[in-house]
């Protein structure tokens, strides 16, 4: 026996319906009153961690009017956990400003008729995956992060894409390396040989004089 199509559609449904619950959440959060201790006793008094609640905020404060409408129109299922990956922070900017990386693969779903974004796609579209090295770690495998990375790719209808970004960025890396390897080691060998000069010139010297 298996799962059916009914299980999958009533899953997303409940999915979607957390996810309203934790943008209704976010909104409330946002509140004035919602800072420094009082956030804290609020979080003690419903059971919710600081952390948990504030990345909330954070979410709610993205996803615009706008966006909640496409999300409830489109057709496209979008998780909580792709709206949350496009509010991280790199360099201290969003990596995805107005979500518009998102808005995208919500019109490519539509257009090829996908049902969902995914969101290892997402990761890799916004190059906010984890690097080949941590995938193929057995240790780092073991975070939650990780495993949902490739429990996400493995199921994506562009798994050989993501595969190959993987790759991509690992030779990316190693590439880079090489470089610095190269330019370090230049720069050692030019030291090494202004010292040599400097102190064959210093050995002159007082050869010179000498010859005087």
């Amino acid at each position: 026996m298996s799962f059916t199509e009914h299980d999958v559609h009533e899953c997303r449904r409940l999915m979607s319906t957390c996810r309203v619950s934790q943008l209704a959440i976010g909104d409330m959060l946002t509140a004035a009153w919602a800072d420094g201790d009082a956030l804290g006793q609020f979080c003690e008094r419903v059971g919710l961690s600081v952390t948990t609640a504030k990345q909330w905020r954070a979410t709610a404060k993205a996803v615009t009017p706008d966006l909640r409408t496409l999300l409830e129109t489109c057709g496209v299922f979008v998780s909580y956990s792709v709206l949350r990956e496009g509010t991280r922070m790199i360099g201290g900017r969003p990596v995805d400003p107005g979500y518009a990386k998102l808005r995208c693969l919500i019109d490519d779903a539509r257009t090829v008729g996908a049902d969902r974004v995914n969101h290892a796609t997402y990761q890799t579209v916004l190059g906010t995956a984890p690097p080949l090295a941590i995938v193929m770690d057995p240790q780092a495998r073991e975070a939650e992060e990780v495993v949902d990375y490739v429990s996400d790719m493995n199921n994506s209808p562009n798994r050989d894409l993501l595969v190959s970004a993987l790759l991509a960025d690992d030779a990316v890396t190693r590439a880079e390396l090489e470089a610095e390897f190269d330019k370090q080691r230049a720069e050692r060998e030019e030291q090494n040989g202004q010292q040599a000069a400097e102190a064959a010139h210093r050995q002159a010297r007082p050869q010179r004089r000498a010859g005087r």
